[in-house]
C-alpha cells in the first residue's frame, strides 16, 4: 500500500496527513484550527473564495461593522479590532451585518461576548444582522438570541437603533 503524505509547516506546529484518515499533529494549536483545518481539507478544500474582509463605515452615529468570509482564530483579531475602534471613538450602538459571513469559529464568538457588556454600560447596544440560516444556527445553538437581538437586514437594524 502507498502511502501519501501532506505535510503543512508553520511557525507554531506541523500536521502531517499520511492518508484519509490518519492525521497526526505536532506543537501548540487551538481546536478551532484543527476545526477550520479538517474543513478546509476535507470538505471544502484549501481554495476559500473569500477568506476574510471586514468594511467598518459610520451611518447616524451608528457603528456598521460588515463581515464576509470565515471569522477564525485567524480573523478574530481584525473583528475585534473594529469593534474595539468603534467602542474606542465613543460609538457604542453597533450593527454587525453578517449577511456575507460563510463561517465563525469560537473565537469569532467571543469577539461579541467580550464587547457586549462594556457597549451596554455605556449605555449602547450590538445587534447582529443578515445571519445565513446555517450561521444563524451557530449562534442559535449557543443561546446568543437570548443575549443579542438577531434582525433580517441591517436596514431593520439601523431603524431598531434610531426607534429607541
Amino acid at each position: 500500500m502507498r502511502r501519501a503524505m501532506f505535510m503543512l509547516r508553520l511557525p507554531r506546529f506541523q500536521a502531517h496527513i499520511l492518508n484519509s484518515s490518519s492525521v497526526f499533529f505536532t506543537g501548540v494549536f487551538s481546536r478551532d484550527f484543527i476545526a477550520e483545518f479538517f474543513y478546509r481539507k476535507f470538505l471544502g478544500g484549501y481554495e476559500v473564495a473569500n477568506p476574510f474582509a471586514i468594511q467598518t463605515s459610520l451611518e447616524n452615529n451608528l457603528s456598521i461593522v460588515a463581515l464576509e468570509g470565515f471569522v477564525d482564530a485567524h480573523t478574530a483579531p481584525q473583528f475585534e479590532d473594529a469593534i474595539q475602534k468603534a467602542v474606542d471613538s465613543g460609538s457604542v450602538r453597533i450593527v454587525v451585518d453578517c449577511e456575507k459571513l460563510n463561517y465563525i469559529s469560537s473565537a469569532g464568538l467571543g469577539v461579541f461576548m467580550s464587547f457586549i457588556e462594556e457597549v451596554r454600560d455605556r449605555g449602547g447596544d450590538i445587534k447582529i444582522c443578515g445571519l445565513t440560516p446555517k450561521v444563524r444556527h451557530t449562534f442559535e445553538i449557543l443561546g446568543f438570541q437570548d443575549i443579542f437581538e438577531m434582525l433580517d437586514d441591517q436596514q431593520t437594524a439601523l431603524r431598531r437603533f434610531n426607534a429607541g
